[in-house]
């Protein structure tokens, strides 16, 4: 004990023999007191400890799932790059290898919607293309802008109010980007557009790979379809057959009805008085005359025309990506060539005299019926000229 009593009286015997006693009952209740502090202690720095334990696990888990996912996705990745360049080669249209690629790349990206447009040897040939994730509206913008696509801003086309955008799924306006396809020389064959949002490296750059890919098959088809018009011409005016041709009308038709925005047209073309020719001067000199009108039409086609011989005394002319009126044009430089086309004959014993050589000609375009129907109209009026021309013929005699 220290000190006295408040009154500073010292405490008595008993007094202290009291306290005494009583420091001996409190004694252990404060030490087990001491003792229970510290494993209060104790515990809450073993919770503290557990808690952060358990937040790095669940951190780590996270990061293993957010792994797990990566490579999920690289691994989705790399079966559909594996599948693409196995399955391209095995396609022989152009509609069908663009449509299996742009599902494999819709398949990657569901947030992202795709087109492709391939070109032909003039920039306003649309050859062949496909979308996916795009409406309507949106390809027919797009098809409109084709030829300039690459120069223009076509957010600011797509996104004006004059054509409200279709809103992503995270109600956002959609970014557009377009990619080139490009092959071995860095020529231009086509495009690709991607429908937002914007694309990050990773997705670029996996898009840029199957663009690659799908260029290069590409123009790998375009070559073999020049060497099969090469296998598929006729024999005697080294023009493309009848084979050939209906070949690519199938292709020509799929493709008008898939973008009805882009026209076609045919050029149905049929010698006048061949018959006469044989009968007169024989068949050799009919074979002149129809390598002759052969000859003409191949010097006004585009190399983007096809040419083809039908049989016998007719020709077609396929034009892509040309209305009717725009044909009209083609079809005044085949009547001007005609006026000085003419075929040299002789009778036994006469003098050699110029035949001129006349044909009926029948325009048609998918601009004006349907494209199922064009050749059946160009027909038509091929032989509604030729027989006006027989008419003319008739009155012309004295």
């Amino acid at each position: 004990m220290i000190g006295n009593k408040i009154n500073d009286r010292s405490y008595s015997k008993p007094e202290k023999e009291i306290l005494k006693n009583l420091g001996v009952i409190l004694g252990p209740f404060i030490e087990n007191a001491k003792v229970l502090e510290g494993l209060e202690y104790q515990v809450e720095k073993r919770t503290e400890d557990l808690y952060t334990a358990l937040e790095d696990i669940k951190q780590r888990n996270e990061k293993i799932s957010k792994n797990n996912t990566v490579i999920k996705k690289q691994n989705h990745i790399f079966l559909s790059l594996f599948e693409t360049s196995t399955h391209i080669h095995e396609i022989d249209e152009l509609n069908d290898l663009f449509e299996f690629t742009l599902n494999q790349l819709h398949f990657l990206f569901p947030r992202l919607g795709f087109g492709i447009i391939h070109e032909g040897k003039r920039p306003e040939i649309l050859e062949s293309g496909a979308f996916i994730g795009i409406s309507a509206n949106e390809q027919k913008i797009i098809l409109k802008h084709r030829q300039a696509i690459d120069r223009i801003d076509m957010n600011q086309i797509l996104n004006k109010k004059k054509h409200p955008p279709d809103i992503t799924k995270d109600n956002q306006v959609p970014f557009w980007t377009v990619l080139p396809m490009q092959i071995r020389d860095n020529r231009v064959i086509g495009k690709i557009i991607i429908k937002g949002p914007r694309l990050d490296q990773t997705t670029n750059k996996v898009i840029s790979i199957f663009l690659a890919q799908v260029s290069a098959a590409a123009h790998n088809k375009f070559l073999m379809r020049k060497l099969e018009t090469i296998a598929n011409t006729d024999g005697l005016t080294g023009v493309a057959n009848r084979s050939f041709f209906d070949q690519e009308l199938k292709k020509t038709i799929k493709n008008s009805s898939m973008f009805p925005d882009i026209y076609f047209s045919l050029l149905i073309i049929d010698i006048n008085g061949l018959k006469r020719i044989n009968d007169n001067f024989g068949h050799a000199k009919g074979d002149e005359m129809i390598k002759a009108v052969a000859d003409m039409l191949a010097s006004v086609c585009r190399e983007t025309d096809t040419l083809s011989r039908m049989g016998g005394d007719e020709f077609i002319i396929l034009l892509p990506a040309t209305d009717s009126n725009q044909t009209l044009t083609v079809q005044n430089r085949i009547r001007q060539k005609e006026k000085n086309l003419t075929l040299i004959c002789r009778h036994s014993g006469h003098e050699a005299m110029k035949v001129p050589i006349r044909i009926s000609i029948g325009l048609a375009g998918s601009d004006e019926t349907a494209p199922e129907k064009v050749m059946k109209r160009a027909d038509q009026r091929m032989y509604i000229d030729k027989e006006n021309f027989y008419q003319q013929t008739i009155r012309n005699l004295p």
